[in-house]
């Protein structure tokens, strides 16, 4: 395996699966042995890699001719390895590409996600709030990839999922040739993780829950949910879908100089629907029902998916213990 790093290093960074200051996300790492492949996925999601909290679009300063503009985008460029990215966060990605590489493109966006390999791991057990098998589990038939790994005991079986994948393993002589065994190990192994995800919550019909939401707009749990919920925004933040942002201008006090900045902002919070004077989601109550709709219905009703994926972390992260598993119970009922 260190033969293996050492080859998509040749690539860029390494982003790995790892522990950092108490903390489990995707950080630089220089050697295989820091990197965690074990286990369930980490707690930050690998999102700000390609969307990330803050970032400049481009500066200005005054010359003679008026106002000249330098674009920040080549800014963006940085040649990266996403190393042990699991399903949950594949996924992710790609219902952030349905947003940011769609109709419209989001350039910065587009050129740090093109200049990243991602290369997943099976996850070898779940996180007691994983509920990814209500939106595919562990199967990859609707998420991009480069190469995969699955730990089989003795090594890991390597699926590759694009050309730039089979060609950065071409030649590679510490590969050898899977055989039946290790197939229907990696098989075992998957369905083993997913009968552990399934006892965390029933396996709903997609469109049960979409008639299911579209019937409950009204209903008093929101208000119930509303009066429980601190509106902090740390589950926008955590979440690996959310894509919110706002954007604003840093100007220099003799107005000659400054640069427009794009930064996170989250459905959560008061001031973020406030337009013109106007809030039209100041009601709590309202911006928690929005942020739930955003996942279980307007995307399902727009590109046909949710934007959940159950990786669980907005409720390992919330302070209030809101559950969308238990969201889901209610509304299903």
């Amino acid at each position: 395996m260190e033969e293996f790093f050492q080859r998509i290093s040749s690539w860029g960074t390494v982003y790995g699966s790892t522990v950092r200051e108490g903390k489990s996300g995707f950080f630089p790492v220089s050697r295989w042995h820091e990197v965690r492949l074990d286990g369930p996925r980490p707690f930050i999601p690998p999102k700000k890699l390609f969307f990330p909290p803050e970032i400049p679009l481009f500066s200005f300063r005054r010359g003679r001719a008026g106002y000249e503009i330098e674009d920040r985008l080549e800014e963006m460029h940085e040649k990266r390895v996403l190393l042990g990215l699991r399903l949950c966060d594949a996924r992710g990605i790609a219902r952030m590409d349905l947003y940011l590489m769609g109709d419209v493109k989001d350039p910065y966006y587009v050129k740090m996600r093109e200049d990243t390999l991602l290369i997943g791991v099976t996850c070898t057990t779940a996180h007691s709030s994983c509920f990814c098998t209500l939106f595919g589990g562990l199967d990859r038939g609707d998420v991009n990839y480069d190469l995969w790994l699955t730990d089989v005991g003795d090594a890991y079986l390597v699926e590759v999922g694009s050309e730039r994948g089979s060609a950065l393993l071409e030649g590679a002589d510490f590969l050898e040739e899977a055989n039946g065994a290790h197939i229907t190990e990696a098989e075992r192994r998957r369905r083993y993780v997913e009968d552990e995800v399934r006892r965390n919550l029933p396996a709903y019909d997609h469109d049960a829950i979409f008639r299911a939401f579209s019937e409950c707009y009204n209903d008093a749990l929101w208000e119930w949910y509303a009066e429980r919920c601190l509106a902090c925004g740390k589950c926008n933040f955590i979440c690996p879908t959310c894509h919110c942002f706002d954007v604003y201008d840093e100007v220099g006090y003799d107005l000659n100089e400054g640069r427009r900045m794009r930064k996170w902002d989250a459905c959560h919070l008061y001031m973020f629907a406030a337009v013109h004077g106007h809030n039209f989601r100041g009601e709590r109550s309202a911006r928690v029902k929005y942020r739930v709709y955003d996942k279980f219905y307007y995307p399902r009703e727009r590109y046909g998916v949710f934007t959940c994926v159950g990786c669980g972390r907005c409720f390992d992260t919330c302070s209030a213990r809101i559950d969308l598993r238990d969201i889901l119970r209610e509304v299903m009922m």
